[in-house]
């Protein structure tokens, strides 16, 4: 799910946003003389050198009464490290300020510039300067979360050797998990979504997926062994180690044709057969002169997909044909003579759906085994102890409800899943009747696996998260980094988590019941703030995060503090702390307010829009005030000063404020710009993008440094601790972004 604070408009048109007004200066009868020149903001530091920063040199003159003073010519020049002003000579406007650009000199060290009004001492202003910094190499680092979108297939050696496979989650299709006996871990991810699984001990294992993946686990290290195809392997099972089987399908560019492979021990080869094979799911058999495999069927002639073999060739099997076309997705049994085969067909009365099908071979011939069920009801793997002891998992309903079935050698009955999370099963496997795991996902829920203990099914843990969308992060220094967002699980139920950073990695810390986070802030490693959805704030003490009532359940989406007791929070409504309690504080608009940011207790900025336009708040210390943005809205302020403020927005928008006016800058792009930080003038960086973007300001040109669709792939949040140490977040959350130097 995407968190967006704002809504896209089609037009795009900047009203320009000119807050001063110049008038003359006379020298008549009553009007008072200039009476003091005072600098305006402060010496920025760390200035690339050889290039100009994005606050200007400014001063203010007032007179005798400490009103502003306009018409009063100023001079700006250089007088030490070289470099120019522009211009060169300026007249205070109505505010009775004038401001100049500053290009610093090329070489390293102190650059010296004056502004001078006559009759009054010159205004110095210093500025250091350093050489250009090594550009940041951005890199994905784990999250500490294991995204997996489905889990598929499961099968183990013993009760403390268990192993899932699945696939769809994040950036990579594969995963592997590994039970050790007390918890399950990550033991290997790829590029390709896996499907079945499959040994004969501990130290032969066999892994089977899209694109003609398969992988083998010698009881040590997982590697990958080609077989010289593309097909699609959904399935894994063997006699013995020297006797394995694959099955599939492949498409031929008009339909699906089945697949077969076998291993001998020594090399994998396709088995081409004398028959029509049809897409083939599933494998099993008793011996290695009687396998059986099942698939889709095509048609009313031949509604069943089942294939066996008897030691020397594959063969169709005789199977009722009064069906509609039945897909098959799971087969198993306990001896020649009692096998079984699960999956769903198309049902026309009374309404059309798809109904749950389960077979049954009693050594002579297939037959339909009735079975009670309502709802749309997709029936996907199969497994047993015994004749008298069999389940079969899938799921019922097109949102992927849990659904169970058992057989206690008399009749199928549904068994509840209790208070199991809803979602559909594909896999099931034991080591006895009363220890057997099954997993499946729907490529929400992150893997889910469960476990019945001989009377009761229960969710475990499966190390894997659903999918995690980051919207925000800030830190206190290097080592102690936050980042938000929200957990998407069976796509209709949201979580939000909040992520730390210890210097070392990256770990889930707290996860809420409902909503989404969208907003982090703090002023210190003891006094951080989070912002969501229902109207969530959430308050980090130094050891434990809490919740705290907000008094709305309105939308939050920013948070900004300049100190303990001076806090905002903005979205729905405008929301101020005090150190004691919170409070409602009047807004300028009607409009939705997105992030908030700030450079002191009464320098506060924050964007708002709808679908009728955008416009920038901004808070004096007193009261909040409205500038119209025109249809163009903007997401995100930060900035090194409250001279030197950037805002960036929708098709690549970007602001900049310079103490006393807003004008637009180039971006270079129109994709969207979510979040925007600076650790100076010359150093500022812009994310967003549909397919992840980062931008960097040098002093002088935005420019894109980093593009492409590797997760996250699409950044909302970027934070650092100092300019060789920045972290974006987004929405792929499995892993973050860091910039670090080159080498």
């Amino acid at each position: 799910m995407k968190v967006r604070v704002l809504v896209r408009l089609i037009s795009a048109v900047l009203a320009p946003l000119i807050l001063t007004a110049c008038h003359s200066d006379s020298t008549g009868p009553g009007i008072t003389a200039a009476a003091a020149v005072t600098k305006l903001g402060t010496d920025p530091t760390s200035v690339i050198a050889g290039t100009s920063f994005s606050d200007s040199i400014r001063v203010l003159v007032t007179d005798a009464a400490n009103h502003p003073k306009s018409g009063v010519g100023v001079g700006f020049a250089v007088t030490a490290g070289g470099g120019s002003v522009t211009p060169a000579a300026v007249i205070t406007d109505g505010n009775g300020k004038a401001a100049s650009k500053f290009i610093t000199g090329t070489t390293v060290g102190a650059n010296t510039a004056t502004a001078t009004v006559t009759g009054f001492t010159p205004v110095t202003f210093s500025i250091s300067t350093i050489a250009t910094p090594p550009p940041l190499v951005w890199s994905s680092v784990s999250s500490g979360t294991i995204p997996l979108g489905y889990l598929s297939g499961v099968w183990g050696a013993s009760a403390s050797d268990v192993w899932a496979v699945g696939g769809g989650g994040g950036t990579t299709g594969a995963t592997i998990l590994h039970y050790n006996g007390s918890s399950w871990s990550s033991a290997l991810s790829g590029t390709q979504n896996l499907s079945g699984i499959w040994g004969t001990s501990a130290s032969d294992v066999w892994v089977v997926g899209d694109a003609g993946t398969i992988l083998h686990y010698n009881g040590t290290s997982w590697s990958s062994v080609s077989i010289g195809t593309m097909h699609t392997l959904r399935s894994v099972w063997g006699t013995s180690a020297s006797d394995v089987w694959a099955v599939g399908y492949f498409y031929n560019g008009v339909s699906y044709s089945g697949s077969i492979f076998h291993y001998n021990g020594t090399s994998w080869s396709r088995i081409m057969g004398t028959i029509s094979i049809p897409a083939l799911n599933s494998i099993w058999g008793t011996s290695a002169s009687d396998v059986w495999a099942v698939g889709d069927g095509t048609n009313y002639s031949a509604p069943f997909a089942i294939l066996h073999y008897d030691g020397a060739t594959w063969s169709n099997a005789p199977s009722p044909t009064t069906f509609p076309p039945v897909n098959l997705s799971g087969v198993w049994g306990t001896s020649a003579s009692d096998v079984w085969a699960v999956g769903n067909t198309a049902v026309t009365a009374p309404v059309p759906h798809y109904n749950g099908v389960i077979l049954h071979y009693d050594g002579t011939s297939w037959s339909n085994v009735p079975i009670a069920t309502t709802d749309p009801t997709f029936l996907r793997g199969i497994w047993g102890t015994s004749a008298s002891n069999i389940w079969a998992v899938g799921q019922e309903g097109y949102d992927g409800a849990t659904i169970l079935f058992h057989y206690d050698g008399a009749t199928w009955s549904r068994v509840s899943s209790g208070t199991i999370s809803p979602t559909f099963l594909s896999g099931i496997w034991g080591t006895s009747a009363s220890d057997i795991w099954a997993v499946g996902g729907n490529g929400y829920a992150g893997g889910p696996i469960i476990r019945y203990n001989g009377t009761t099914w229960a969710s475990v843990s499966s190390g894997t998260t659903p999918p995690i969308h980051l919207s925000a992060v800030w830190g206190s220094s290097a080592a102690d980094v936050w980042a938000v967002g929200v957990q998407n699980d069976y796509g209709k139920f949201l979580h939000s988590i909040i992520l730390h950073y210890n210097g070392t990695a990256w770990s889930p810390v707290w996860r809420g019941t409902t909503g989404a986070l969208s907003g982090i802030w703090g002023t210190s490693a003891s006094d951080v703030w989070a912002v969501g959805g229902n109207g969530t704030i959430l308050h980090y003490n130094g050891t434990s995060w809490s919740s705290v009532s907000s008094g709305t359940t309105q939308y939050l989406s920013g948070v900004w503090a300049s100190s303990p007791s001076d806090v905002w929070v903005t979205g729905g409504t405008i929301l101020h702390y005090n150190g004691t309690t919170w409070s409602s504080v009047p807004s300028p608009t009607i409009r939705p307010v997105g992030r908030i940011w700030g450079s002191s207790a009464s320098d506060v900025w924050a964007v708002a829009g709808d679908g009728s336009g955008g416009e920038i708040l901004h808070y004096n210390g007193s009261v909040w005030s409205s500038i119209s943005t025109g249809f163009v809205l903007f997401s995100a302020f930060f900035g090194p000063s409250g001279s030197d403020v950037w805002a960036v927005g929708y098709d690549g928008a970007i602001l900049h404020y310079n103490g006393f006016t807003w004008s637009s800058v180039s971006s270079g792009t129109i994709q969207l710009l979510f979040g925007v930080w600076a650790s100076s003038g010359a150093d500022v960086w812009a994310v967003g993008g549909a397919n992840g973007m980062i931008l960097h300001y040098n002093g002088s040109t935005w420019s894109t440094v980093f593009s492409g669709a590797t997760s996250p792939n699409f950044l909302t949040g970027i934070w650092g601790s100092s300019s060789s140490d920045v972290w974006a977040v987004g929405e792929t959350g499995d892993t973050i972004l860091h910039g670090t130097p080159a080498g």
